[in-house]
């Protein structure tokens, strides 16, 4: 992420969550795949619950399970002092929680000093936001409902969202992106130093899009394939993008949900919100 460019980090572990492994199980998948999940872990948050914040230069923790929090600034190199996650009561579906980031404040802003290289100032505010296990997985499907808060006030989105895969925590990683600001979707790999690339193929836009509503994103990453697919909530397929080559892939690494700035709206603070995230490793 564009932590690569930032240097060290302070992260934030959450202990909030349910840490499942299985045994092989057959399920429809992606498309019309024979493949099954083995073993892997469901984040999810058990009921009764207390509404939890958790300021991004902290740590909560508590049981045998983490999910790791993360934001950067671009402006201090480190989490944002501004932005926060939450656990937050679920309101369609009351016996559910979900998760939220929401900084007041943009990490980037039109540029005022004529003389800088760049389109933007930095600002303390964050730019990106991620949540993770530290479960490593080579072949994987990894799958998050995204956008459950219906962006800031429920007035739509604006951040770019999704399932992350094969992250080495450093600058290696697989992100299905769906653009709350434009509907475009694209399967995005960055190699070294914060440096993204939209996988060739991978790339489109939803019909009909809106961004006040939630979507299942689900990422496959198979050998030197990546495989995204974006549903309603009522299970309609919405994109398939087929398999798409990554001409030099990640082997292995950890996977999550992440959050990031769009572009076509770079000044408005970074707000994303996520649940049922889980990650399986993919068998023959």
């Amino acid at each position: 992420m564009i932590r690569n460019l930032l240097g060290s980090l302070v992260l934030l572990t959450v202990s909030i969550a349910t840490l499942s492994s299985c045994s092989t199980i057959r399920t429809p998948g992606i498309g019309s795949s024979a493949r099954g999940l083995g073993a892997g872990w469901s984040a999810t948050f058990p009921v009764p619950y207390q509404p939890v914040g958790l300021a991004s230069t902290g740590r909560y923790t508590g049981g045998s399970v983490q999910v790791n929090f993360d934001s950067i600034s671009p402006a201090l190199m480190e989490p944002t002092p501004t932005g926060a996650w939450k656990v937050l009561p679920f309101t369609p579906e009351p016996r559910k929680q979900h998760v939220t980031f929401q900084d007041p404040v943009e990490g980037l802003r039109a540029k005022t000093d004529a003389s800088s290289p760049n389109f933007y100032d930095r600002r303390p505010g964050a730019i990106s936001a991620e949540a993770w296990v530290d479960q490593k997985f080579d072949d994987v499907r990894v799958s998050v409902v995204t956008n459950t808060s219906g962006g800031p006030n429920g007035m739509g989105a604006k951040s770019r969202q999704g399932p992350m895969a094969r992250w080495d925590k450093g600058s290696n990683w697989v992100w299905c992106s769906l653009n709350y600001t434009t509907g475009e979707y694209s399967i995005v790999r960055a190699r070294v130093m914060g440096v993204y690339e939209s996988l060739a193929g991978s790339t489109g836009k939803l019909t009909g899009f809106n961004s006040k509503v939630r979507h299942q994103v689900v990422l496959e990453v198979i050998g030197n394939t990546a495989r995204c697919q974006i549903l309603s909530m009522d299970g309609k397929l919405m994109v398939d993008t087929g398999k798409i080559i990554d001409p030099t892939p990640t082997t292995s690494g950890v996977s999550g949900y992440l959050a990031e700035v769009a572009m076509e709206s770079y000044q408005q603070p970074l707000e994303g919100s996520f649940m049922d995230l889980s990650s399986y490793a993919v068998t023959p």
